[in-house]
């Protein structure tokens, strides 16, 4: 780019293009396995699937993907459900680092009422897992209904 007035590119510019290239679903990833402790249907949370209403009844109740692989994430979304009467209910992301330890990644995440995408949301660190739990942290029968949670990264391994 020499003598062509553009700045050279920056290496975080060209790490930023490369990790948008390579990101993927990673909750939707084969050798995946989906479980967690909602009393309906938590593997369903991250099949795809925009129909099914998936239910905790308790606080610290959570729908859990393991990635079989070891992956940095980058930015999820999540899938409300139009069941839902207003936005009291509370949620976190919790990710698996690689000794087994759970920890918070996002919190506060608020139930949505619609049956629409949220944004696609940034995380602000980036760490490496092999697994991710959506976790209700203020359960409200009226607002904690979930039909998809996508979380994208890239694989490290």
């Amino acid at each position: 780019m020499k003598g062509s007035g553009a700045p050279a590119p920056r290496a975080v510019d060209i790490k930023n293009l490369i990790m948008d290239n390579l990101k993927f679903c990673i909750t939707q990833m084969t050798g995946t396995t989906r479980g967690g402790t909602f009393t309906t249907t938590p593997e369903k949370c991250f099949d795809k699937d925009l129909v099914i209403n998936n239910t905790p009844n308790a606080v610290d109740q959570y729908a859990e993907c393991l990635f079989g692989s070891i992956c940095k994430l980058i930015d999820f979304r999540v899938y409300f459900s139009s069941g839902n009467t207003n936005t009291n209910g509370r949620w976190k992301i919790e990710y698996r680092d690689l000794v087994g330890v759970w920890h918070d990644l996002k919190t506060g995440i608020p139930s949505g009422i619609l049956d629409a995408w949220s944004s696609w949301e940034i995380f602000a660190s980036n760490p490496e897992t092999d697994g991710i739990r959506f976790t209700c942290t203020t359960y409200d029968a009226n607002s904690s209904r979930i039909k998809e949670i996508q979380i994208r990264g890239v694989k490290c391994e």
